[in-house]
């Protein structure tokens, strides 16, 4: 049985939105109160990441790179929280709030293991995989997978070990047409990367693309799965409490159901999770800090 620790990370400063720096620590104060926690988990770990956005990190040369040095900060403490807990024997489940984080996350994944036994399965409705040259906003958190695959400005890149994640490495789960940037098909072409878009979610169903998913990672050679669950990845329309909707989500039933079917695969050991971009403030009712749980509870 794994034991898991868990981490809060209250990034903010890749997309700037009010609240989702709240965002994890909401989830986990619910979180810890749960018997899969106190059952399976190890104490948590708060890495803060507070500073106020400093607007002239937004402008001149940041305008492509906003609040860069701050998030190459944040980048530093992230990547050196994760890796003593991945260090230590324990499987880190990272509750992060703006998912520019992930990078360094999946650095310290990769620091750690052969790069050759684990995949990235990468739930979003975004693919954040733009850089400085095709970005429309600026947001690095538009950046996050692409820098956790070695790709983009290489101040970003300080973390990543020498066995880094590559492109070949990881699998698209979520993302609609609507919700990718040019230079994001660019990438995901350029690269072959294997893409299922809500339209093929729909059509095929949950547990025939989670098939499809594990067995292009069997035959690549990976027995291991890097997570990140993004909650914008559910259909606004049913999730409200995230600070960038989908404009063609998926069903929470179906997002639930991947998730299960990669966590739950015989083949594979789950050996890093990441639960991203819950905003309190666009969740009145707790809907989405519902279906937040009910993913984490996945782990049991």
């Amino acid at each position: 049985m794994n034991t898991f620790k868990l981490i809060q990370i209250a990034s903010h400063l890749g997309e700037h939105k009010d609240g989702v720096e709240r965002g994890p620590e909401s989830i986990v104060q619910a979180f810890v109160e749960t018997s899969l926690f106190k059952s399976q988990f190890e104490k948590d770990i708060a890495v803060h990441i507070h500073p106020d956005p400093d607007p002239e990190l937004e402008v001149g040369e940041y305008e492509k790179l906003k609040h860069l040095p701050q998030i190459v900060a944040s980048y530093e403490l992230a990547f050196t929280e994760v890796s003593k807990v991945v260090g230590d024997g324990f499987v880190p489940v990272s509750i992060i709030g703006s998912d520019e984080v992930a990078a360094p996350i999946f650095n310290a994944v990769a620091g750690n293991y052969s790069r050759a036994e684990v995949g990235i399965v990468w739930i979003d409705s975004h693919p954040d995989l733009n850089d400085a040259s095709t970005t429309p906003s600026g947001n690095i958190h538009g950046m996050s997978l692409a820098l956790a695959l070695g790709q983009g400005d290489t101040r970003l890149l300080t973390t990543r070990p020498e066995n880094g994640f590559n492109p070949t490495d990881a699998v698209l789960v979520g993302p609609g047409e609507a919700d990718i940037d040019l230079g994001e098909t660019v990438f995901i072409n350029k690269h072959c990367m294997l893409h299922f878009t809500p339209d093929m979610i729909r059509e095929k169903g949950a547990f025939s693309i989670a098939a499809d998913v594990l067995c292009r990672l069997q035959d690549a050679g990976k027995n291991k799965l890097a997570i990140h669950f993004d909650l914008d990845s559910i259909d606004p329309k049913e999730s409200p409490g995230v600070s960038v909707p989908a404009e063609d989500g998926n069903a929470f039933k179906e997002m639930y159901t991947l998730a299960r079917e990669f966590i739950d695969s015989p083949g594979f050991e789950v050996v890093s999770f990441n639960l991203a971009e819950y905003n309190p403030t666009k969740d009145p009712n707790g809907v989405t800090l519902g279906y937040a749980l009910e993913v984490l509870d996945l782990l049991g």
